[in-house]
């Protein structure tokens, strides 16, 4: 059967759902949908192309998030500093691209957004540091590693959000941080879904019994489900599958697919297969396990700052060892 006609079956379910969601917030307006630990007075909602449920980071914010939990190997109350375009970095980039500034757009998920560190010590903000003060390229200035990861997206919210906040930064190189949860999950379908499940979470009082059992984030788990029964995991991964190839159209720049070592095989399968059939395009899956490296996890399962370092550090390897930002022409390749 066609996905897109299981998609669109399903939609008239979802949108039930959504009825019901709506008029639970009508009932208990301070149950608002929980996309991340931001409060949603730090996030912008609507519509963008036919997404309804797109959300951003809102610009000009500064939140401290009180976690409910020991943050072991990370901040107790991470602080997230959000730029005047609304990406989790302290520095403003200008749009027009200096001579010599060599830009990485970094997309993804709350694995590259930063999920309960600070800002300064995700992954695209180690990655930045790493680069401009340990290697020296002949051609190249600067390096400015843009971070447009927003947690809780799937591809298809990932790649919209590049198109429309990323893509005018004309970057010279894309990284895509993913996850074997980004395939499974379907924002536009899965959000309303999830509001349901997270206010009766919030009626019921039991959060803190879910935190106690290790499951930080029982509304996302119950939507998941949900919507794995209703579209089938091979439904779910084709249908994102399809953002892929979009992003490769959005331009000509190299584009790097990176994942765990122990990401399921079947979607290591499926990025490699679009690599090798897609000019310039990369997929490397030997970034440091963290799940086998105790400091470099958080309770949560997300990186630790320690465990964003690694990444940060193996990613700048590889990509100047790859020669895919090219630092032959160096006096002084690797410089510390």
């Amino acid at each position: 059967m066609n996905v897109k006609k299981i998609i669109w079956k399903t939609i008239v379910i979802v949108e039930l759902l959504c009825i019901i969601g709506l008029v639970t917030e009508l009932i208990f307006p301070t149950l608002a949908i929980k996309v991340d630990v931001l409060h949603r007075s730090s996030l912008l909602f609507g519509n963008y192309g036919p997404i309804k449920y797109f959300y951003e980071l809102k610009p000009h914010t500064t939140t401290t998030i009180h976690l409910l939990w020991k943050n072991t190997h990370g901040p107790n109350n991470p602080v997230y500093t959000i730029n005047s375009d609304g990406l989790n970095q302290t520095s403003n980039n200008a749009i027009e691209k200096k001579k010599g500034v060599y830009r990485i757009a970094a997309i993804g998920d709350s694995f590259t957004f930063g999920r309960n560190v600070n800002t300064s010590q995700n992954y695209p903000s180690q990655l930045s540091d790493i680069l401009n003060k340990r290697y020296k390229c002949g051609n190249i200035a600067k390096f400015e590693v843009l971070n447009l990861g927003v947690s809780g997206y799937d591809l298809q919210y990932a790649e919209a959000r590049y198109e429309k906040r990323g893509k005018k930064y004309d970057p010279d190189l894309i990284l895509w941080f993913l996850i074997g949860d980004d395939f499974r999950r379907l924002d536009e379908y899965q959000i309303p879904i999830m509001r349901k499940y997270w206010n009766e979470i919030q009626k019921s009082n039991n959060y803190a019994n879910y935190v106690a059992k290790g499951n930080y984030y029982p509304d996302f788990w119950k939507s998941e489900t949900d919507m794995l029964r209703l579209f089938g995991a091979q439904n779910a991964i084709r249908f994102q599958e399809s953002f892929l190839n979009q992003l490769r159209n959005t331009g000509k720049q190299p584009i790097v697919l990176f994942t765990f070592p122990d990401t399921e095989d079947i979607y290591k399968n499926l990025l490699t297969r679009f690599s090798r059939s897609t000019k310039s395009v990369y997929f490397y899956d030997r970034i440091p396990n963290i799940h086998a490296i105790n400091n470099y996890i958080l309770p949560d399962s997300h990186p630790s700052p320690k465990g964003y370092r690694a990444i940060a550090e193996n990613l700048a390897n590889y990509l100047v060892s790859r020669k895919i930002i090219d630092c032959t022409n160096s006096k002084f390749s690797k410089s510390h």
